[in-house]
């Protein structure tokens, strides 16, 4: 399964290549990280696992004013 996210000139495609394996490219970055599902340490920044999550986890910059609590739009990103 493959998906984009993107705002702008933000995306994010995640594909699952197993069955607890997820794999998500940032662009325009290019930058392709891969996790287990569930065990991404969570570091307090909107919902675990979240794109937000992610992104942060894995040194990608997302602007996220309000904490990713869904209150500002600043850490939106598209799927397509």
């Amino acid at each position: 399964m493959s998906e984009n996210k993107s705002q702008g000139t933000r995306v994010a495609t995640v594909e699952s290549p197993g069955e607890n394996t997820v794999e998500v490219t940032f662009l325009p970055e290019g930058k392709t990280v891969t996790f287990e599902h569930g065990k991404l340490p969570y570091k307090d920044h909107g919902k675990e696992e979240s794109l937000l999550d992610v992104a942060l986890n894995f040194g990608v910059h997302l602007d996220h004013a309000c904490g990713g609590n869904c209150a500002c739009t600043t850490c939106h990103v598209w799927v397509k």
